[in-house]
């Protein structure tokens, strides 16, 4: 079986790890290299400068917002298709990754979760259907999380925004890797939806699916609705 080859950016994190190791148990994927910005000896090849690392066929990045342009640059360097995951980007940013996506292939998410792909357009849709509800977003992470509402809440409030009232709570507690609720809230009546990660590889999985989304891809901007729609991957 031919495998694809993977770099990942970030990969002495929590998301980087688990895209390695979720990667080394995949025959399809062969990892060639990890970029990182200090020292490290986790699982090797390592690399602490962009400019010698080996070609790949795709690149995950789940490393930070701060770094974005970077990320890019090393992609466009060599026209790979790039998935980011990094949370907490700016209008500007995106608009940035709008204008190189002329370039190469990139995708970008927040959350590579098909379930909470599918929650935000069940929010879209019951926002639409009751109006004169109150709608009331509760999200929970672990106390390391810095990005605050989280970037998957933030995705449901857009994904609400025809709802006349909406608020957004976030609770940061213990190793809670992410819990998503949306309630409908009627004077006789509620509803809600709730999406729970229960392992951090449900990302990671989902990352490395996007990334071989992009494999047959042309130069462009796709996101979780690409992959949710696609017909090579079904949520059934």
């Amino acid at each position: 079986m031919n495998s694809f080859q993977l770099g990942v950016i970030g990969a002495k994190g929590k998301m980087g790890q688990s895209v390695i190791s979720c990667a080394h148990q995949d025959p399809s994927w062969n990892y060639v290299w990890g970029l990182v910005q200090e020292k490290s000896n986790i699982i090797a090849p390592l690399y602490h400068d962009p400019k010698i690392l080996p070609k790949v066929d795709v690149i995950i990045d789940f490393s930070s917002a701060t770094a974005l342009t970077r990320n890019v640059q090393i992609a466009l360097q060599t026209k790979t298709p790039l998935v980011i995951g990094s949370t907490g980007l700016s209008q500007e940013q995106l608009s940035y990754l709008q204008k190189q996506s002329t370039s190469i292939p990139l995708f970008v998410s927040s959350n590579f979760s098909l379930g909470m792909a599918a929650m935000q357009k069940a929010v879209q849709l019951l926002s639409s259907l009751l109006p004169t509800t109150t709608c009331h977003i509760q999200e929970t992470h672990h106390c390391h999380k810095k990005d605050q509402p989280s970037g998957s809440a933030l995705a449901l409030q857009r994904a609400a925004k025809a709802h006349p009232n909406l608020s957004i709570d976030s609770i940061r507690k213990g190793e809670i890797i992410g819990q998503h609720v949306v309630y409908f809230l009627g004077e006789e009546e509620k509803l809600h939806l709730q999406h729970e990660a229960l392992s951090r590889d449900l990302f990671a999985k989902g990352a490395l699916q996007a990334a071989r989304f992009l494999l047959s891809r042309p130069p462009g901007l796709y996101h979780m609705d690409h992959l949710l729609d696609s017909s090579q991957h079904p949520l059934s």
